[in-house]
Parts: structure tokens; C-alpha cells; sequence
């Protein structure tokens, strides 16, 4: 994987990224396609306000393969004692190929050098969810709308050797 600063001009990448996810989250959660694109748009509006308040010296990363086309989007929050990943997505056609756990990885990897750990939360019925159990990240807390996971470099260095290796 390849990461570059995104630019103005990746803007209707990302938009295109968040609302495509929220609004398959929304459908599988029962609401109808066209209410779900609608509530997508707004969530995508708010959570951008949100996001940059929150995290404002956030790293906003444009996700690419080896050939550098755009693949997804990390928004990374570094602190001196854990880094967040506020955002994480993978285009959707290109879903359950790895990528996102190339991406994990890369995170973890860094973290582990940097010597801090990782959090990130996720809603409780993502899919992405699995993922980031299998690359050993432990709830912390969960409720109805979210669920708080954690990620800390010891004893994790077997699960990121498996994953180079192709085995994990």
C-alpha cells in the first residue's frame, strides 16, 4: 500500500467512499435506499464538521495501490501516547481483498515502532468489525451506537508476522 496527503481535488473521492459505506450500513439496517443516500449525504456533511474539530491536526491519507490509483481513505489522528484512526474505508468494489487489513497492518506496524497503541470505534454492526477482531483489537466499551476497540503493540508481533506472511 501507498499513502498520499489527500488533496482538494479528492474530495468527491472520499464523499463517494463515506456515503456508499453509511448508506449500505443504513439499508442493512432497515431503512429504504433513497432515505438511506439522503441520511448518508447529511452524516457525511456533519461527520466532516465533526471530524475536523475533533481532530484537526488528523492526517487525511488517500489509500493507493501499487500503481497509485486511489483505493480508500485513513484518517489517522496521532497523539504521543495512542494514535486514532478516525476513518477507514475501502472503495467497495474492492472489499474483502485485504486492503483494509494491509492498511491495519501498516497502522499496527507503525504503532509498534512509535510505541503507542491504536484505537478506533465502529458501529456495532459493520462488518469491519470482524476484521479488526481478527487483527486483535479488543472492545473496550459498546453500546447500541458504538463500539470502542483498542489496540496494543505487546504481544500483537505474531498476528502482524502472520499477516506479512500472508497467513493472517
Amino acid at each position: 500500500m501507498q499513502y498520499r496527503a489527500a488533496q482538494p481535488e479528492d474530495e468527491a473521492f472520499v464523499r463517494m467512499l463515506f456515503v456508499e459505506q453509511a448508506a449500505g450500513l443504513l439499508t442493512a439496517a432497515g431503512l429504504g435506499e433513497e432515505q438511506s443516500m439522503a441520511l448518508a449525504e447529511m452524516q457525511y456533511r456533519g461527520r466532516q464538521v465533526s471530524w475536523t474539530a475533533r481532530y484537526p491536526r488528523a492526517e487525511n491519507l488517500i489509500v493507493c495501490d501499487g500503481a497509485g490509483h486511489p483505493v480508500g481513505r485513513l484518517l489517522l489522528h496521532r497523539l504521543p501516547q495512542q494514535w486514532r484512526i478516525v476513518d477507514l474505508v475501502i472503495r467497495p468494489d474492492l472489499r474483502q481483498q485485504g486492503l483494509g487489513e494491509q492498511v491495519l497492518a501498516d497502522c499496527q506496524r507503525q504503532a509498534t515502532e512509535a510505541r503507542v497503541a491504536l484505537a478506533l470505534q465502529v458501529v456495532p454492526y459493520n462488518p469491519a468489525r470482524r476484521l479488526y477482531e481478527r487483527m486483535h483489537f479488543c472492545a473496550v466499551h459498546e453500546d447500541a451506537v458504538e463500539v470502542e476497540m483498542i489496540w496494543n503493540a505487546a504481544g500483537e508481533h505474531a498476528a502482524l508476522a502472520a499477516v506479512e506472511n500472508g497467513k493472517g
